[in-house]
Order: C-alpha cells, then structure tokens, then sequence
C-alpha cells in the first residue's frame, strides 16, 4: 500500500468547506478481511499520531501532557521517536494559563486486518479542543497515519 500524504489536524479543524476532510477521513471504518491482524505496537502508534496528525516533534519549549486510555496504559521510551512530554503532578483547570499544557488524549487503539483505528483529542491551554478518529497503517518503514475524521470541537 502506498503512503498517502494526509492533512495535519490544524488544516481539517480550519477547513471551511469540508474538502479537506472528506479527502483525509477515506479508511476510517474497521477493516477485517483475510490480512493478518498487525502486532500490536501502542507506543509507536500513538507516536505517529501524535507527530503526523497533530504536528507535534518534541521541539517545543513547554512540553505537552499525554494522557493513554487507563486500560493497559503501555510503558513507552519517547526518546525513541523524539519525543517528551510532561511528566509532572495534574495541573488543575483553573491554573493560570501560562501554567496550562496543550494535552493530547488517547483511547485504546483498535487494531484490525487494516491496522488501528484510534481516537485521540487535544485541549488548548485555553481550554477549548478537538478529537478525532484516525487510521494508522503499517509498512516497511513503520507505523503511519493514513486517514483522520474531526469527530468533535469543544
């Protein structure tokens, strides 16, 4: 399968016609035929969800939160892929907010004969968000992101 080229969640969340986002929700539907299942990797897959859809590549001076379904919460070395991310006590919402994270959320991912789907959201610091649905592949090179939905603004 060859690697599409998708929009960052920025373009879909700013897309004012839909055109953006019907080219990139193409595969978000559970996909089971005669493929083998891929094993199972959550921290690679998050890590390509988490630089590809959301853009984020561990550069930035205040690093964000990342908050992983409670279920199996897996044990990942971030550095692996260029990555941190706070790793401090809760901040509370009312914080002032230049004390507030960017915080990226993740369900558990749902791997089928197409690779995951997983539902992911990010909270600005000033309070408002977004989520999405989105289709993470794998090939030779690794885990991708190969489609997204907006599922949700808040």
């Amino acid at each position: 399968m060859t690697r599409r080229t998708i929009p960052k969640a920025e373009d879909l969340h700013r897309d004012k016609w839909g055109d953006v986002a019907t080219a990139a929700a193409v595969g978000i539907t559970p996909e089971h035929d005669d493929r083998p299942v891929p094993e199972p990797d959550d921290c690679a897959v998050v890590a390509a969800v988490v630089i590809q859809f959301w853009g984020y590549d561990g550069s930035w001076e205040q690093v964000p939160n990342l908050y992983l379904d409670e279920g199996d919460r897996p044990e990942c070395d971030w550095r692996r892929w260029g990555l941190s991310f706070y790793d401090g006590p809760p901040i509370p919402r009312d914080a002032p907010r230049s004390e507030r994270r960017i915080s990226y959320s993740f369900e558990r991912p749902r791997y089928d004969s197409g690779g995951v789907l997983i539902e992911t959201a990010v909270s600005f610091r000033g309070g408002g968000g977004y989520s999405a649905l989105c289709r993470v592949r794998r090939d030779a090179e690794g885990w991708y992101v190969d489609g997204a939905t907006i599922t949700g603004l808040s």
